[in-house]
């Protein structure tokens, strides 16, 4: 553990939406009710922030689609964890892997 750190990872998000939300919400003096907690987390699911993408919800060209008819240049894609692996290939993943193992400090829980 890092003294006064609160780490709330992706994978938390993914596995515990509502848990995780509630961690980082506590951590920065937030106080939401269960119902808000809920709240947020339906708005945050991976469908409806695709649709919202789509109907142009988000103002900030930064959450928009880079090319409007090319899906995957949008900021919501597949909501999952680890998408490098597929997109690089095994030898490029095994390299960033490994370079996380050696580098980064397992407290975050991102070494093998």
């Amino acid at each position: 553990a890092l003294p006064g750190v609160t780490i709330v990872r992706y994978e938390d998000f993914l596995a515990e939406p509502e848990s995780a939300l509630r961690t980082l919400a506590e951590a920065i003096g937030l106080k939401a009710s269960d119902s808000e907690t809920a709240e947020a987390v339906e708005f945050g699911r991976l469908a409806n922030l695709k649709q919202r993408e789509r109907e142009g919800y988000f103002r900030s060209p930064r959450l928009r689609r880079a090319r409007a008819d090319d899906e995957q240049s949008g900021k919501v894609r597949s909501g999952g964890s680890g998408g490098y692996r597929a997109e690089l290939g095994e030898e490029q993943a095994a390299k960033i892997d490994a370079y996380v193992a050696e580098q980064l400090n397992p407290v975050f829980g991102y070494s093998s």
